[in-house]
């Protein structure tokens, strides 16, 4: 499996540091490649201009199409049959089944992480896709937003986890209906807490029987619109 994805930013070294260490670094030896792309490259003027004042007023600043398009030549030229995204508040809600299909799909991507008030929306228009967002809340920024979405992906990439098992099975996953049930480790008492008896007993379809009515309460508890859903 090899997924390549381009990721437009003004802060590619932001992306490029999470991307050095841990679950994250494995798997761009896993089929994650992964290109940055600063969008400052193809700023105007000798600020680099990335930006400018939007049309009829407002505060703040607007990304230019003009540069935004050139950035997306530049990205196309590595992976031209790419799908392109932009993060925005404005954008579908980004869900594990979302991130599943995309990696089932081994689907290539162009991400523009958004800046300011946002694109201009003829680019957006024009050469964009689709728009995702990953909560109802407002970034600085889309490079957050692009982080989550590839460390998401880059999980269910094979060799990236050492237990593929532990990607399958967790909350919002497909083959997981509820929340993930609780888990515990050493020490057998913490705080005069016990691990419950049925993790010690050995029963191994006794313990499954327990760990999913633990995740039923508590998708019960803390996120009952998921039951509503099914």
């Amino acid at each position: 499996m090899a997924i390549r994805v381009a990721v437009i930013s003004i802060f590619p070294g932001l992306i490029e540091h999470y991307f050095s260490q841990g679950v994250a670094r494995r798997a761009r030896d896993c089929g994650l490649d992964l290109k940055l792309y600063d969008l400052r490259a193809h700023g105007l003027g000798v600020h680099q201009s990335v930006d400018d004042r939007p049309y009829g007023g407002g505060p703040g600043m607007v990304l230019r199409a003009d540069v935004l398009y050139e950035a997306l030549l530049e990205a196309r030229q590595w992976v031209p049959d790419a799908k392109v995204i932009a993060f925005s508040p404005l954008g579908q809600r980004v869900t594990q089944p979302l991130i599943e299909h995309t990696v089932s799909q081994e689907t290539n991507l162009i991400l523009f992480c958004g800046r300011y008030e946002g694109f201009d929306q003829r680019f957006l228009d024009l050469y964009v896709d689709n728009q995702w967002s990953i909560g109802d809340f407002v970034l600085s920024g889309g490079e957050l937003a692009a982080i989550v979405v590839l460390d998401a992906m880059a999980r269910l990439l094979p060799g990236v986890l050492s237990c593929a098992e532990s990607a399958r099975l967790e909350s919002f996953s497909a083959n997981h209906q509820f929340l993930d049930y609780p888990h515990y480790t050493r020490p057998e008492v913490f705080h005069n807490q016990a691990v419950p008896e049925i993790l010690k007993s050995g029963h191994h379809a006794q313990i499954s029987n327990w760990r999913e009515q633990q995740a039923i309460a508590l998708t019960q508890q803390w996120r009952p619109d998921l039951l509503d859903k099914k």
